[in-house]
């Protein structure tokens, strides 16, 4: 459903009463009247009172003056719920070529072969990008005919992955990426309040870009500068694109916004949750790729570590897969194993002379021809 939204900055911090909350200058709200929705800095707030009328608080701060206009645009309204809001992952797809890397330098020359439609995604996204590993000093990798030396190697580094060890046959290889930014100026510590509660925070007023184009995307992008001279990149997302590489897709369409600069004086730096995020990703995906005519990917695990303060963001992550050598057989058939469609044609005439469609209940052998 397409609908119109309405969106104000606030001007100065204070208590509105409607909303049972404090504002704060530079605060983006979303007030779409329709819908009677209403966001805060990308946060919807439940409408109602008590606790909170949304659409009295925005009445107010207009009447007042509190805010002022960011614009009106026409947006398709996703309903977030807790069922939809975007779920917690990562992409760090680094550790994972530098393990492919390794295989490189260890057996030669890969020449890879996907095996399913998500490894064949993966070789058209990143694979004309292996070269790029060898220009980052944060990337390690290497490669052992012992599982325990990379096991220990990970280990040493922090990381509690693990690989099974699979006897003699195969190769070890594992890839650390380890990127710490420290923002230009450090920022304060603070307090994120949102419908779902308080968190720590951060406000950096120093090396704060932001971009905003409601064409492309609703929400501003925040770009943060740092010493290394890196950016860090922030906007907020309403939903995610599906997939193993949905997150890299979104990144690349929010990546546009980057050519729109919003004007001068409607924000004053950037508001943002710390984080403090260790898990084990999923990669299993592209286990049973060939890298080589004769080896294939056996094993694969990444785990990944991200935390954010006001000091900087530091990510850590490791992945570390097996390899294994392997016959590569000869051709196969086409193997029908589901129900099927047949018909039979013949020269001259355009109607099938027979066609059906044959599920597994009439899968067996027929009697002999009369």
């Amino acid at each position: 459903m397409q609908v119109e939204t309405e969106r104000f900055v606030m001007k100065r911090s204070l208590h509105v009463g409607p909303l049972r909350r404090r504002l704060s200058i530079g605060d983006v709200l979303a007030w779409t009247p329709k819908a009677k929705r209403l966001t805060i800095n990308g946060e919807p707030v439940k409408d109602g009172a008590p606790p909170c009328d949304a659409a009295e608080a925005v009445r107010q701060l207009v009447a007042l003056s509190e805010v002022e206009p960011n614009g009106t645009v026409m947006e398709e309204l996703p309903e977030v719920t807790e069922e939809n809001r975007p779920k917690t992952q990562t992409l760090t797809m680094l550790p994972v070529l530098g393990c492919l890397q390794a295989a490189d330098e260890f057996l030669g020359t890969l020449t890879p072969q996907a095996m399913t439609d998500i490894q064949k995604q993966f070789l058209s996204l990143y694979w004309d990008k292996l070269a790029e590993t060898k220009q980052l000093p944060e990337l390690e990798w290497m490669a052992d005919t012992a599982v325990q030396t990379i096991n220990r190697w990970l280990k040493a580094h922090g990381f509690s992955i693990q690989l099974d060890d699979t006897g003699p046959g195969s190769i070890a290889v594992a890839s650390i990426l380890d990127v710490l930014e420290e923002w230009e100026k450090k920022g304060t510590e603070t307090v994120l309040r949102t419908d779902r509660g308080e968190f720590p925070a951060v406000i950096l007023k120093k090396g704060v870009r932001v971009f905003h184009d409601s064409s492309l995307h609703p929400y501003p992008v925040v770009r943060v500068s740092t010493k290394s001279r890196d950016q860090v990149c922030m906007t907020v997302v309403d939903s995610v694109k599906d997939g193993v590489f949905g997150l890299a897709q979104e990144v690349k369409e929010k990546q546009a916004v980057n050519g729109v600069e919003a004007l001068s004086g409607q924000w004053s730096g950037v508001k943002f949750p710390m984080i403090d995020y260790d898990r084990e990703e999923d990669i299993r995906w592209i286990i049973g790729m060939v890298v080589r005519r004769d080896w294939f990917i056996e094993q694969a695990i990444q785990q990944t570590k991200f935390r954010m303060d006001e000091e900087g963001a530091h990510v850590k992550s490791a992945a570390a897969m097996t390899l294994r050598k392997c016959s590569v057989p000869g051709p196969g058939p086409v193997v029908i194993n589901k129900p099927f469609l047949l018909w039979i044609e013949r020269q001259g005439i355009e109607q099938p002379l027979f066609a059906g469609v044959f599920g597994g209940d009439v899968w067996k052998k027929p009697p002999k021809r009369d």
